[in-house]
């Protein structure tokens, strides 16, 4: 399984994206394979940027949204992980929105995943050698 940050589902979403080519090709083919996983909070991401940074009205994104994301396997966190993901912010000294891609990050650890996909590596790859060796830029 391989969970997929939100970025890189937008930009398989919107062809006017950076990125949109190979986002589409490694989204896609993971999807048809069955081993696509989001987080459940990336449904918000994905939500907040197809209403908002692409001006699409909202009906029209959660159609988009869901015809995009099936086959694809939403991942939620229980209380206890999302402890575990403040704690690990925390000891790494880590302050603001990085909370949010480390429920992602925890998110992949909890399905085991083989490979965390995102556009942002950076913001991934300072939540620990754990999820550094499964963060990679779709290729």
């Amino acid at each position: 399984m391989n969970l997929f940050d939100s970025n890189v589902v937008t930009a398989a979403i919107l062809t006017h994206r950076e990125h949109h080519e190979v986002a589409n090709l490694v989204f896609g083919q993971h999807k048809i394979s069955r081993t696509a996983a989001i987080s459940t909070h990336s449904l918000a991401e994905i939500y907040n940027v197809l209403t908002g940074r692409a001006r699409i009205p909202t009906n029209d994104a959660l159609h988009l949204m869901q015809l995009n994301l099936q086959n694809v396997q939403l991942v939620s966190l229980e209380p206890d992980e999302y402890q575990k993901a403040l704690q690990r912010v925390s000891s790494l000294g880590l302050s603001g929105g990085v909370i949010f891609d480390a429920l992602i990050a925890e998110c992949a650890l909890k399905i085991g995943a083989e490979t965390l996909f995102t556009f942002n590596l950076h913001h991934f790859t300072r939540l620990g050698t754990d999820i550094v060796q499964i963060t990679r830029e779709p290729k």
